[in-house]
């Protein structure tokens, strides 16, 4: 696998089901080989989005293997691999480093006092590995100030990147940006504000979303220097953006909104959510919309 890149589109694998919960492996290839086709630059395996907390170690191991037959090395594959105890993350690091992975995510520990510890025991298990550092408060429960990320930029070499999802990301970014300007910064939040994460120097952006060449064509307009090409192509994807960024239920829209597009069988879920009943009828209208949006703009 070559070396990743962290810029443009490090789109997130969502993980299907079947009604009966089981993994829908014919989707994920479908879902996979669709998006290489929509300008993803690298792909990203059991995110949070992927529902990775809900997939034992087997499931986990069947998932990456799926997403790499249907990839046939077609771009570099980011692995997620963050757990709570310290000593699974770093045993899932060399297993991701063993099957090829081109880079790991991992969010920073409860404890912010043994951020360091955590990420140096990772970076050992699995030398030479790239680690994206995913700062999600509301997942990890670790609230990180821009000065410790940098410093743990500056004290773990493998720490190759950071994943902002503690808004307000763009303000975040910059202040990283001051302190550790050679470390690549990675928009996030299903992209609700990436015109201004990339503003503020971020090179690429992580996200699931449902149209992924909206993503990628936002982040190559901003490499370009074409600021208002940024907001054009963001703005066409917005009203779909904010609807899979509602607290709850966001996951449970970009199922839909896949099931419309025909790329998964089902919207089956794992995280217990209970979404609208008028979900499948928003994603379709959703869709129609935006398919007049494009023509309109085009």
């Amino acid at each position: 696998m070559a070396d990743i890149i962290f810029e443009g589109l490090l789109q997130i694998v969502i993980t299907p089901f079947h009604a009966d919960g089981t993994i829908d492996f014919r989707s994920v290839d479908r879902l996979t080989r669709s998006v290489l086709g929509e300008g993803a630059s690298a792909l990203t395996v059991l995110g949070v989005s992927s529902e990775a907390a809900y997939l034992d170690e087997e499931e986990r191991r069947k998932v990456i293997e799926a997403v790499q037959t249907a990839n046939e090395d077609a771009v570099p594959i980011v692995i997620g691999i963050s757990a709570a105890d310290t000593a699974v993350v770093a045993e899932r690091a060399a297993e991701a480093q063993e099957v090829g992975a081109a880079a790991v995510m991992v969010a920073p520990p409860k404890d912010v006092s043994k951020l360091t510890d955590h990420f140096a025991t990772v970076a050992a298990s699995a030398p030479g590995l790239p680690i994206v550092l995913q700062d999600f408060p509301s997942l990890s429960q670790a609230k990180l100030e821009a000065g410790m990320l940098a410093a743990v930029c500056r004290e773990v070499a493998t720490v190759a990147a950071l994943y902002h999802e503690d808004p307000p990301t763009p303000m975040k970014i910059d202040a990283v940006r001051t302190l550790a300007p050679d470390i690549p910064q990675i928009g996030g939040l299903g992209g609700l504000w990436l015109p201004w994460e990339l503003r503020a120097g971020a090179t690429a952006v992580m996200t699931g979303f449902a149209f992924p060449e909206f993503m990628a064509a936002t982040v190559r307009a901003a490499l370009a220097g074409d600021l208002a090409r940024v907001f054009e192509t963001h703005d066409l994807a917005l009203p779909l953006i904010v609807w899979e960024a509602q607290p709850g239920v966001g996951l449970a829209n970009r199922k839909a909104m896949l099931v419309e597009r025909g790329l998964i069988e089902t919207a089956a879920l794992r995280v217990p959510i209970v979404p609208p009943a008028s979900t499948a009828a928003d994603a379709a209208d959703l869709a129609s919309a935006l398919a007049h949006r494009r023509e309109r703009a085009a």
